[in-house]
């Protein structure tokens, strides 16, 4: 079945309430915003609401313009209806808006009987009874899955009670195995992650079950976290057995460096040359955790104390960044340079960003020769996110306006 849509906004959200996976397209979206690649534009997305696995290709036609793809006319109609009924009004998500007030005042009647409100327990200052754990648990089951973090976002701002613990622990991996949409088993970690006691011994063999589960793909990363948590005998075993699968491997890394299975460093090594470099960069965290031998950085020797210090009438570049693209981007700039700015000066600024803190700013000079002129290159990042720096280069006019060409060409 082939049919087109045309959805103002919010197209990840509504697209996603209609079944699609719209992980794949999130990527494709920042192709198309770098004008790397040109409309029209397809990806592949999965359609996670039927029992086997059903592809869906979806089509950038052109702005807001959507051409989808499928094989089995059933889902085509189901999709279409959903996405339909969002866009149906002047106001894409005027619908959604009107229906998450109505789940918001079903909560608060929930909530009423024990004297708090939605906003007590946004404020973190309520501690949930078990009528409203059950009446909670009872709403999610009738809710449209699109709608259901709302409802797990009580649990995850809600404080548990020490003697219901097990009980809503186990209803929420319940739930987990029950969740078609890889977005609402995220928003059930999300839980588990806010509330380390409820990360309690006695489900152990539950998350082993989920994690040897292929079904439930990349979601599975939560219950690594959860099994190395729970200090399993066989978590570091298990962990290593999915470590290769797609989009598991960071937290796999992660969860082998917490429980120092050294063990596995052969596998964990292996990661160090992967060309994702927040893999690499988290491999490295886990043989340092493990006490392993980790080659380092070259020295930061050109780090400069005081970034103030930066010469005015230096031309810029500065971007968003991250990990994995740094590096590209400082083998350009070195191609740009003849000398003071090479493979081995990359690694060095490399080796910095690695080691910056989130909200910290770090500084490199270098003295080089391009064009045949001697000069500096300023290197200024900015720690935005732990995993998406932002870089500044500051440099000769003519250097930057070559750079940027040459970011051009090879983007």
């Amino acid at each position: 079945m082939n049919f087109e849509v045309k959805i103002d906004k919010d197209e990840v959200w509504i697209l996603g309430a209609a079944g699609v996976d719209m992980h794949a397209y999130q990527e494709l979206w920042w192709q198309i915003f770098f004008k790397k690649v040109k409309l029209p534009a397809t990806v592949t997305c999965p359609y996670f609401l039927a029992d086997e696995p059903v592809e869906v290709r979806l089509t950038v036609l052109a702005e807001k313009l959507f051409g989808i793809e499928v094989a089995e006319v059933a889902i085509g109609k189901k999709i279409q209806a959903e996405v339909l009924r969002h866009t149906a009004n002047k106001r894409p998500r005027a619908m959604a808006e009107a229906e998450h007030k109505a789940l918001y005042a079903r909560i608060t009647k929930i909530l009423k009987p024990d004297g708090v409100t939605p906003k007590d327990v946004e404020a973190n200052k309520v501690t949930l009874s078990r009528r409203a754990q059950t009446e909670l648990m009872a709403l999610c089951e009738q809710t449209h899955f699109a709608y259901r973090h709302t409802l797990y976002w009580q649990f995850t701002q809600g404080q548990i009670p020490k003697a219901d613990r097990l009980f809503v622990a186990r209803w929420l991996l319940e739930r987990f195995a029950l969740e078609k949409s890889p977005g609402v088993r995220e928003d059930i970690d999300t839980v588990f992650l806010n509330h380390g006691d409820l990360i309690v011994r006695e489900l152990a063999d539950e998350v082993v079950r989920l994690i040897q589960e292929p079904r439930l793909g990349a979601s599975r990363s939560g219950m690594i976290y959860l099994l190395g948590k729970l200090k399993h005998p066989r978590a570091a075993e298990l962990i290593a057995a999915v470590m290769d699968e797609d989009r598991l491997t960071w937290m796999a890394l992660r969860s082998l460096g917490e429980l120092k299975a050294k063990q596995f460093e052969p596998q964990v090594r292996k990661y160090l040359r992967d060309p994702d470099a927040e893999i690499r960069q988290e491999a490295k965290r886990a043989l340092k955790k493990m006490g392993c031998v980790v080659a380092k950085s070259p020295p930061p020797v050109h780090l400069v104390k005081n970034r103030k210090l930066l010469p005015k009438g230096l031309a810029e570049w500065s971007t968003n960044l991250d990990f994995e693209e740094l590096e590209p981007v400082l083998k350009t700039l070195a191609g740009c340079v003849d000398k003071g700015f090479g493979a081995q000066e990359a690694a060095e600024v490399l080796g910095v960003a690695e080691e910056t803190r989130p909200e910290q700013t770090r500084a490199l000079r270098f003295p080089i020769t391009a064009n045949g002129h001697k000069g500096e290159l300023w290197l200024v990042i900015f720690m935005d996110d732990i995993d998406a720096p932002d870089l500044g280069i500051h440099a000769d006019a003519e250097l930057i306006k070559q750079f940027e060409a040459k970011v051009v060409l090879e983007g």
